[in-house]
């Protein structure tokens, strides 16, 4: 959430300085390397990056959550 406060922030600076590390120089900055591996975790194409906010992360747990009770509840019934 933090790289996506960055990027859609009203300072001009901070809002550049993260499009520019994210955007142009990928793998080579740490702040690109986390928004690369949080839009794996969640599906995401690095432009949908904005999207992530904790109602978000929330909603993706929850049903990773779901998807394991029910794996596992099939599991201890057999």
């Amino acid at each position: 959430m933090f790289v996506s406060r960055c990027l859609t922030s009203d300072n001009s600076l901070v809002n550049f300085v993260s499009r520019h590390s994210v955007y142009v120089l990928r793998q080579n900055s740490p702040v690109s390397r986390n928004a690369l591996w949080c839009c794996t975790r969640f599906g995401l194409r690095l432009n949908m990056l904005k999207l992530i906010n904790r109602k978000f992360v929330s909603r993706c747990v929850s049903t990773e959550l779901h998807t394991y009770n029910v794996t596992a509840s099939v599991i201890y019934e057999n």
